[in-house]
């Protein structure tokens, strides 16, 4: 028996025992990556057994997605869990039905659903029921051809079409797990004499050329797309327009609509989590990672806030340009600049923060790696200009433009913090730790910020202190299954 993770093995042992009627369908070259979390899941169930299936997969903890524009299907389902163990998140797609075709229309029924489901046989190895071999290559090369696009079918005219990797290897994989005679018995059902020895040659090759596509491609079609005139037309009409949809929705959010959501959500509303550490205690690191990890099947987005490389103001612009100076009225000029550069920042960071909330109010997850506060000031992203800068302007004229200004950054986020976001977590790690990882930062600011993240309070917000010094890899463990624990509720 091969292992994989704990809550793929719980998954099949349940439907096992309750005797669900299921087949891993498709890409069962790829059963074992899927049973580990890094490729999907594709799970036949007969339609009857609908009602269990969502019972066990409730009490197992899987959560029901709401799939995004382009992914929604009839009798096909999103669940999402996260194994404990490990924190890798498992995907399963739940089909009731077996549907191929093109991006957001999956416009074809095979015909197969009931065989797949009547002649499936236990894989040893995992203990999971898979496609009969000889069926499995059957549906394989169908759906090769069934979901041909335009640009493809234009590349084989030119003798420009690349056969995917992935399917020359499912089809090396199922080649020494077949038995011809009986694959071309299936195929004889649907498929003429000729159309059969033709595919049957194209297994034997394991790979297809730019006229064999082609080919491929008519005879899928004159078998499984339907004649009604009316339909057909329907159909391009259909393909046409999910193609440009699909490529607009993800030119607009990655050009304009920030807010746009093109992924899969756990709920209508989204979580904000914020990440808070002392220097070294790896915010950033951490951040980025579990961005990647809700990235890869949930709506999520990293918020900036700070005065890093994502920030670049037209008074940081024009304090950099003077730069060091002796110039009485340049130094003037550039000391009003940084004035009104924190008064921007804040403004910066409350603007920032209402559009997170919108984001979340969409069902996205947003993600930060610092937050700001107006407990402590002059440290941790707290007010700066009056206990931090004050001090340091000995020009008159500029004390009033601080004292000023101090006032209107301190409105500023007072409103940020009034936004409160959902999950807080606060990676500890002692002063001294700190300074093995940043040895030139000061001992006493270090330990001031160090007793800062722990004091610090956040209403209506579930707060987490994790220990940062622990293994990294324990530590991505425990902050994914807090994440999951939260944006499941």
């Amino acid at each position: 028996m091969i292992a994989y993770l704990s809550t793929s093995k719980l998954l099949f042992k349940e439907f096992n025992q309750n005797k669900i009627t299921y087949c891993h369908w498709k890409s069962n070259e790829h059963l074992v990556p899927g049973l580990n979390g890094d490729t999907d899941l594709d799970v036949l169930v007969n339609s009857e057994d609908k009602n269990k299936t969502t019972k066990i997969l409730e009490k197992i903890h899987f959560v029901r997605c709401i799939s995004q524009f382009g992914s929604r299907y009839k009798g096909v389902e999103d669940w999402i869990s996260v194994d404990e163990e490990t924190g890798k998140m498992i995907h399963l797609h739940l089909h009731y039905r077996m549907i191929t075709g093109h991006k957001g229309m999956k416009e074809y029924e095979l015909p197969w659903t009931k065989l797949a489901l009547k002649t499936k046989i236990l894989d040893s190895n995992t203990n999971v029921y898979i496609t009969e071999p000889n069926l499995e290559i059957v549906v394989l090369i169908t759906r090769i051809g069934l979901k041909v696009s335009r640009k493809e079918l234009k590349k084989a005219k030119k003798d420009k079409y690349k056969f995917k990797d992935d399917n020359k290897e499912e089809i090396k994989y199922l080649n020494k797990r077949i038995d011809l005679k009986i694959v071309k018995e299936i195929l004889s059902n649907y498929y003429n004499n000729d159309e059969s020895e033709y595919i049957i040659n194209l297994i034997k090759k394991e790979t297809i050329t730019s006229k064999e596509i082609i080919k491929l491609y008519k005879i899928t079609k004159n078998v499984f797309l339907p004649k009604n005139i009316i339909i057909r037309l329907d159909n391009l009409l259909k393909q046409y327009y999910y193609s440009f949809m699909i490529k607009l929705s993800n030119f607009m959010k990655n050009k304009f609509l920030w807010n746009t959501i093109t992924r899969k959500k756990i709920s209508e509303k989204g979580k904000m989590i914020v990440f808070i550490g002392q220097d070294g205690s790896g915010k950033s690191t951490v951040s980025k990672e579990i961005y990647k990890w809700l990235d890869w099947k949930i709506e999520a987005k990293r918020f900036y806030l700070g005065s890093g490389e994502f920030y670049n103001s037209k008074y940081k612009k024009i304090s950099k340009r003077i730069g060091n100076t002796k110039n009485s009225f340049l130094k003037i000029i550039k000391g009003y600049c940084i004035i009104k550069d924190y008064v921007y920042l804040s403004k910066h960071t409350y603007r920032t923060l209402k559009k997170a909330k919108k984001y979340t109010e969409k069902g996205g997850i947003a993600i930060f790696d610092r937050f700001p506060q107006i407990q402590y000031f002059g440290i941790n992203d707290g007010p700066k200009l009056k206990e931090f800068y004050l001090p340091k302007v000995k020009q008159n004229i500029l004390r009033k433009i601080v004292i000023r200004n101090s006032k209107v950054e301190e409105k500023y986020l007072k409103k940020a913090c009034s936004i409160n976001p959902n999950v807080v977590i606060k990676l500890i790690i002692s002063p001294e730790e700190s300074l093995k990882r940043k040895p030139e930062e000061n001992y006493e600011i270090v330990k001031r910020k160090h007793e800062i993240i722990k004091e610090m309070k956040f209403e209506n917000s579930n707060v987490y202190n994790i220990d940062a010094s622990q293994d990294y890899n324990d530590e991505l463990i425990e902050v994914k299954n807090i994440i999951w624990k939260n944006i499941k509720k």
